[in-house]
């Protein structure tokens, strides 16, 4: 992902290159450029998340690019500016801080959140980067630069983490089945990890509070990995790329983090919808051979096609409907 994450941000902790054309006021993160004052009538929408509203695809093949596409063909006469802020890895830790820094400036009508399956592993990691105010708010995540983060992160520090975990992994850092097996766990079975998911849902609230006590409006849309597709037979380069081979894959019945996901915010009285059955009709609408067409087989990121049915689905929804027509 070198091409995308662009160094050490003290701030963002990384940033797209797109970003650091202009950045604040100028440039989105895949190098839209706007102004900071909306235009006149205007209706201006800006997507939230990680490497999947990023989009490991071209500019024109993302998901918030297919939405505005769509809004001008469905409303024509209806002047809508969308804004793509996703980046790879972001979390809600991150964009805590990228919503107070970068994005409420911007006076957005709504924000459209997508909320990944793995978000939660992201949020752990970035906490320990992360500076706060005396609020709890998040104000910035700080990249692992030795300048950025003190001592407590040296060279000398990294080297005795390494040799800790090289010796109990007998001789490999941290071995690439190991990685899988966690993340498949966690996948399987999301109660077993529920302090990081109330810890990411903590945060998720007070961002989501922050945006709807601004005046915006606020909706989630939450998707799966390609792990729950019911044949993963296709994805070998993907399975391979972890160290396993995908016939040890035994695919989940329900998408269980998304089912707790939408749970939380019926509790909290949040707008969120999941992708993941749309995702399973998708699979079985395209029959065998052809589940290719939705995730990729190298990073397991949505292709274009599925990229443009996500879109569909966001624009489809109620909320989205009643931003639209100023119902």
């Amino acid at each position: 992902m070198t091409y995308i994450i662009q160094g050490n941000d003290p701030i963002y902790h990384h940033v797209p290159k797109a970003f650091e054309k202009g950045g604040l006021g100028e440039y989105d993160y895949r190098g839209k450029h706007y102004h900071m004052e909306k235009a006149p009538g205007t209706t201006r929408i800006v997507f939230m998340g990680d490497s999947f509203v990023y989009g490991l695809v071209e500019h024109n093949e993302t998901i918030p690019f297919y939405f505005e596409q769509l809004v001008h063909e469905r409303f024509p006469d209806k002047r809508v500016e969308v804004l793509n802020f996703g980046n790879v890895s972001y979390s809600p830790v991150i964009h805590e801080v990228q919503y107070h820094r970068l994005i409420k400036p911007l006076h957005a009508d709504a924000i459209i959140y997508l909320y990944d399956t793995c978000d939660p592993i992201d949020d752990v990691i970035y906490d320990h980067l992360a500076l706060y105010d005396e609020s709890g708010v998040a104000t910035a995540v700080r990249g692992e630069k030795f300048m950025n983060v003190g001592i407590r992160r040296s060279v000398f520090i990294r080297f005795l983490q390494f040799a800790y975990q090289t010796t109990k992994h007998g001789g490999r850092y941290i071995p690439q089945e190991e990685q899988l097996a966690n993340r498949s766990l966690f996948i399987k079975n999301p109660y077993i990890f529920k302090p990081w998911m109330e810890f990411s849902f903590s945060v998720l609230d007070r961002l989501s509070g922050a945006i709807i006590k601004d005046g915006t409006k606020f909706s989630l849309y939450q998707y799966p990995w390609p792990f729950h597709l019911r044949d993963a037979h296709e994805f070998k380069l993907f399975f391979q790329g972890w160290g396993v081979l995908n016939g040890e894959w035994q695919t989940p019945e329900e998408h269980l983090f998304g089912k707790i996901v939408m749970e939380h915010c019926q509790e909290k009285g949040l707008i969120c919808y999941d992708f993941a059955p749309e995702v399973r009709t998708m699979e079985e609408a395209l029959g065998d051979g052809s589940r290719l067409r939705i995730y990729n087989n190298k990073d397991n990121h949505f292709t274009p096609f599925a990229n443009l049915q996500f879109a569909k689905f966001i624009l489809d929804k109620p909320a989205t409907q009643e931003l639209l027509s100023g119902k």
